[in-house]
């Protein structure tokens, strides 16, 4: 935190500052009595001393943006900004969308890493794409894909699927018949659609700790034109052929310093979630939508909700994109049989780590697997509802070799537990 910030934060008189080696504030003084009371003389601190001041300083600015962010937060509500973030992740599920938000290249839908030549020539506007100024249907953007491995490491993806679900959930809640979701569904407008965000909340559900509002923006604003580098992949017909379209995966709209909000689009996104959700729809053998006594449609299982959404801050990125896959493996087989997968069947499902082996050393290669796989099946338990819903259920604890990639896991489970009925 700076000065300047400081003093927009208080106007509580500082009579010296200790400042950090970049220019900001380590602490200073004195401190409001409820906060500085009995800390020791700053002029002969030791290192007890020192840190007390620190905690102690810690303590006040965190009061400060409390009380800011209890005034921007009512500023956001008031704006239309979504200030509830989801406790889970959605992860796709409905075949044939369940790699929609990963790099596995399936031709229903994937991200795909773009050279930084595509990235700064392409501009979206009325839902439509152009790239160095004509409708880049007509270019072959095949020939900027990125396929370096580093480009498919470089992805933050956990970010992306939290991103995702707030965008999913708002998204749901606008669009609930069958009707309203087809037409959304068609009109190439509706792409740019875009929603704000509440920063601060934001930054807690990434565990992202911020000093200043300012650091805030600036956090977001590099996470978000990260993806900038990636479009979104879909299989779309018409006409009775199929097409190949690409969509931006995510586009900063701007930043509401007056209620701390930042506003973001993701035509992707948006293109995904309604064909997603259409598809769900159950129909009867004339194609109608199979509706409620409410007049709701019937959907089949699109998404699953078992992930928690504090998984975006672990830092082993590989054991992250494991438990997506087994999740969505688990959920896609329901009450029917044992789930089980071969260790080589979720390295190809996880571009990341695949690259990673076959870039390695023979020597080296089951440390890599050791890592991803060990750290996963520690988060399953931790980061996960799959105890809570699926009965007696037992993960795996052994972990493949370079030699043992055969190995199959199997998530054994008595089936799925029924909530209780209530009343």
């Amino acid at each position: 935190m700076t000065i300047d910030e400081l003093q927009k934060l208080t106007s509580h008189r500082f009579e010296f500052v200790i400042p950090t080696a970049d220019g900001h504030i380590l602490f200073a003084g004195p401190l409001p009595d409820e906060y500085g009371k009995n800390l020791p003389n700053i002029e002969n601190l030791d290192e007890t001393g020192l840190y007390a001041w620190e905690d102690a300083w810690e303590r006040y600015i965190s009061s400060l943006t409390a009380l800011k962010q209890n005034r921007t937060k009512k500023q956001a509500i008031e704006q239309g900004a979504i200030t509830e973030m989801p406790k889970q992740l959605a992860i796709p599920t409905l075949i044939p969308y369940q790699d929609a938000m990963s790099t596995v290249n399936n031709p229903a839908a994937h991200l795909q890493p773009i050279t930084q030549a595509l990235a700064d020539n392409l501009r979206f506007e009325d839902g439509t794409l152009y790239f160095q100024g004509m409708e880049a249907s007509y270019a072959n953007l095949i020939e900027y894909y990125d396929k370096r491995p580093q480009a498919v490491s470089e992805l933050d993806l956990p970010t992306l699927r939290a991103l995702y679900s707030v965008i999913l959930q708002e998204l749901k809640d606008a669009a609930e018949d069958p009707d309203e979701i087809m037409e959304r569904a068609k009109d190439p407008k509706y792409l740019s659609h875009s929603v704000k965000l509440y920063l601060p909340d934001v930054m807690k559900m990434l565990g992202y700790k911020q000093n200043s509002s300012k650091d805030g923006v600036t956090y977001a604003v590099a996470k978000i034109m990260r993806y900038n580098r990636i479009l979104g992949v879909m299989e779309e017909k018409a006409n009775g052929r199929v097409y190949r379209s690409h969509y931006p995966v995510m586009l900063f709209v701007g930043h509401d310093g007056k209620d701390n909000s930042i506003e973001l689009a993701s035509p992707y996104i948006n293109k995904l979630v309604m064909t997603v959700l259409h598809a769900s729809i159950q129909r009867d053998k004339n194609d109608k939508p199979k509706l409620k006594r409410n007049g709701k449609p019937f959907m089949l299982p699109s998404h699953s909700y078992l992930i928690n959404a504090s998984i975006a801050k672990e830092r082993n990125k590989r054991a992250v994109e494991i438990v997506c896959i087994v999740v969505t493996l688990i959920e896609q087989a329901g009450d029917s049989g044992t789930p089980h997968i071969r260790a080589q069947t979720i390295i190809d499902r996880c571009p990341d780590l695949k690259n990673a082996l076959d870039a390695a050393a023979s020597s080296n290669k089951s440390l890599i697997l050791k890592r991803a796989f060990s750290k996963a099946w520690q988060l399953l338990p931790k980061q996960t509802r799959l105890a809570e819903v699926y009965r007696n259920i037992k993960f795996p604890t052994a972990v493949p070799t370079a030699s043992t990639l055969d190995m199959v896991f199997e998530f054994p489970h008595d089936g799925k537990i029924k909530p209780e009925k209530k009343g």
